[in-house]
């Protein structure tokens, strides 16, 4: 048994590995519900009289993270800002050589706020020029959030090595998946950070992106871009995208910020539905491969991705060979 107060193990009754259990212990947590986000940090050790430090232990002190500075800050949408950091150090390009996993994370520590991002930037693009894109979405009252509103070009910040978010082992080996992810506000930054690695192999994909209006719209060239890759690389795999504007009709919408997407499907004025979540793994099921897995993954805001968590387990034809992973974008 383990105390969720002290993190010291200790066995019910006596038994022959009763000492070694009582000799091992793991490190507490506490968490904080605010605004329907969840916030952790390390459980203050009392008798020590230390302190409590936002953020995973791999970011408490300088000597375990990795300095970096604000290149650039750019506002993308009302709520969005896209952050460009450089490493300061560079050795610490080469720890972004090798990818940790299918989609990975870093923490971003902000003065004594800490927070997990996933990268815009490949971990490639971070080995070669130390350079780390993020795209951050801010609360009124979030302590991040008043962090990045005040943050300047050349201020100091600091950040973790890869972390990973989700592994999903088929794509190591090549192919043989069909995925169809939701992506709702900032949560097409896991969305596009696999779609890339997925492009990589050959596998088909089908992408719905829910925002609110046309200047919610986000990662609109890069989504353009993979988009007409794919058709150049693949004959037999495909990427297909649906845009769901839920706040916007069709005389609202600005068709100069659409251009992008001009390979995509638009719906105007309405919410994820069982219709729209239906017709999504129909589509990503119109290819010539055989026997291939469905990977379906849901990424946005807490109520969206317990929404379409609902919509995609109801409408799951072989929930056995059907993997369903949900992130908190």
């Amino acid at each position: 048994m383990v105390s969720f107060k002290t993190g010291k193990c200790v066995t019910r009754s006596p038994c022959s590995r009763s000492k070694k259990v009582a000799e091992w212990s793991v490190q507490p947590f506490e968490t904080k519900e605010v605004d329907n986000h969840v916030f952790i940090r390390i459980k203050p050790n009392k008798a020590s009289g230390g302190a409590a430090v936002s953020g995973p232990p791999q970011v408490t002190t300088m000597s375990s993270s990795l300095p970096a500075s604000v290149e650039s800050i750019r506002q993308i949408s009302p709520d969005a800002y896209r952050i460009l950091l450089a490493l300061q150090r560079h050795e610490d390009h080469e720890i972004f050589a090798v990818p940790v996993a299918t989609m990975w994370h870093i923490w971003l520590c902000v003065g004594d706020v800490s927070r997990e991002y996933t990268p815009i930037s490949s971990n490639m693009d971070t080995a070669k020029s130390g350079e780390i894109e993020l795209l951050i979405k801010v609360y009124d009252n979030g302590s991040m959030s008043k962090k990045i509103r005040k943050l300047r070009v050349s201020d100091k910040v600091l950040v973790s090595a890869p972390r990973t978010t989700l592994h999903v082992q088929e794509l190591d080996t090549g192919g043989g998946l069909r995925f169809n992810l939701l992506a709702g506000g900032t949560g097409i930054a896991p969305c596009l950070q696999l779609l890339r690695r997925a492009q990589a192999v050959g596998a088909s994909a089908s992408l719905l992106y829910s925002v609110w209006t046309t200047d919610d719209l986000l990662l609109s060239a890069e989504l353009e871009e993979l988009v007409s890759i794919w058709s150049e690389l693949h004959s037999q795999a495909k990427l297909s995208l649906t845009l769901i504007l839920t706040r916007e009709s069709f005389e609202m919408s600005s068709p100069k910020k659409l251009r992008r997407f001009s390979t995509a499907s638009m719906v105007y004025g309405r919410q994820v539905d069982s219709k729209l979540v239906a017709e999504l793994m129909h589509s990503a099921r119109q290819d010539t491969f055989a026997n291939m897995k469905d990977v379906t993954i849901i990424s946005g805001p807490v109520g969206f991705n317990n929404h379409c968590e609902s919509l995609v387990r109801s409408l799951c034809p072989h929930k056995g060979s059907h993997h369903i992973h949900v992130l908190d974008s």
